[in-house]
């Protein structure tokens, strides 16, 4: 899992103001500061997940072409399984888990998953995978 420092928190942090003040267009912009990144995808999921109206639709959109581009980023994958939980899709779920625990090493991803509020739907099965 990447470990997010400066400039990158900082970038972070004021999307999620321009998220909590209504203006994503902005939000959108300040992320957009390292596009080549798997970082700069993932703030921009997050700051799209805390919109209201939607929020865990469009995280999801913003973030399914990083999967592509970044195949081997096990936090992707498990963040497209929190959000497709969330969504109640289940069986897309569990498919993004078990990627992310492909790509990562299963220790860590299932002791996260096992307290991750998100994935709560799946705490059975997590053992398993």
């Amino acid at each position: 899992m990447q470990k997010l420092e400066p400039p990158d928190t900082h970038h972070l942090d004021a999307a999620i103001g321009w998220v909590g003040l209504g203006c994503v267009d902005d939000a959108r912009a300040e992320l957009a500061a390292a596009p080549d990144g798997s970082s700069g995808w993932l703030h921009r999921a997050y700051a799209l997940r805390r919109v209201s109206d939607g929020g865990l639709a469009q995280a999801w959109d913003a973030l399914l072409p990083a999967a592509k581009k970044f195949p081997a980023e096990p936090i992707i994958a498990y963040n497209l399984s929190c959000y497709a939980c969330q969504l109640q899709q289940l069986d897309i779920a569990r498919h993004w888990l078990r990627r992310a625990v492909e790509t990562s090493g299963k220790v860590d991803i299932k002791k996260m998953a096992l307290t991750d509020p998100d994935l709560q739907a799946l705490w059975p099965e997590i053992d398993e995978l």
